[in-house]
């Protein structure tokens, strides 16, 4: 276009100079006023020269059009421009479609079943103490052992056998082997420290050496009694426990001898006895 504007401006005064020409050829030589005419004209100022053209555009989606408009008595050039080159972008391609996973169903599972554990689950022990007896009858000491079966936590039984030895009513020598079944009834079997009742029921063998009221040396006896008790057990673990009680007992002679065991100083005689035992001891379970 600019080009165009170049050739414009170099036209337009090569145009008025034509015209001059044409104007002083036409004009007779000896006619005064055609001089006088072209004296002005060649006098005059030359014609101002077009001013710059104010390009108007116009923009349509196919095609740019450029006008350029000269001043009054000037001319007027239209340049076609080419279309402007748009460049459209491909357009972004689509996001896959989303893919779903289906996970296989799964099986129910089993109710798991949790099954209590007892604290001390142990059913069965040996037990063994010694223990002291004393009384107005007899004053002893020895020891028992036990074969002690716990069905249920809270209650269990002793089978046991012991020996004692002291010193009888008389002062004899004696010897006893007591033959038992105690029942222990547990007040809080969860505990470590277990209180527990005691009862049960024996008999004894007692065999005595020293003289006598009715002149024998020697002499054997047999009784049947019970005992009640109170104690405590100390569970150290599942297989251990330390045991100690006090229990108090009453027995009646049972052996076929005509003479009474006991004859006291004011003639009463007796062939019943008792008193108190106090055990220390262990268990073993397992």
């Amino acid at each position: 276009m600019q080009r165009f504007l170049g050739a414009a401006l170099v036209l337009i005064p090569a145009a008025h100079l034509v015209q001059v020409s044409a104007a002083h050829a036409d004009c007779d030589p000896s006619d005064g006023p055609c001089l006088e005419a072209e004296a002005a004209s060649a006098s005059a100022p030359a014609a101002p020269l077009a001013t710059t053209p104010t390009p108007t555009t116009t923009t349509t989606p196919a095609t740019t059009t450029t006008t350029v408009s000269a001043s009054p008595g000037g001319q007027v050039v239209v340049v076609q421009a080419p279309p402007p080159v748009v460049v459209v972008p491909n357009p972004a391609p689509p996001p896959p479609p989303p893919v779903a996973i289906v996970a296989p169903p799964v099986p129910p599972q089993p109710a798991v079943v949790v099954k209590k554990v007892e604290r001390f689950p142990q059913r069965v022990g040996l037990h063994a103490h010694v223990g002291f007896v004393a009384s107005d009858d007899v004053a002893m000491g020895g020891f028992s052992g036990a074969f002690r079966f716990r069905p249920v936590p809270r209650f269990a039984l002793d089978f046991g056998v012991g020996v004692y030895g002291g010193n009888d009513y008389y002062d004899r020598d004696r010897v006893e082997v007591p033959i038992t079944i105690d029942g222990l009834l547990y007040v809080n079997p969860r505990s470590r420290f277990q209180f527990y009742f005691l009862g049960g029921v024996g008999l004894t063998l007692a065999h005595a050496e020293g003289p006598a009221p009715d002149g024998t040396r020697e002499r054997d006896f047999a009784y049947a009694g019970g005992e009640l008790g109170v104690g405590v057990e100390w569970r150290i673990g599942n297989h251990f426990a330390l045991n100690t009680d006090i229990r108090g007992f009453i027995r009646r002679r049972i052996d076929d001898h005509a003479t009474p065991e006991f004859i006291r100083s004011d003639g009463q005689t007796t062939d019943v006895s008792g008193g108190g035992i106090w055990t220390l001891g262990g268990t073993i379970y397992f």
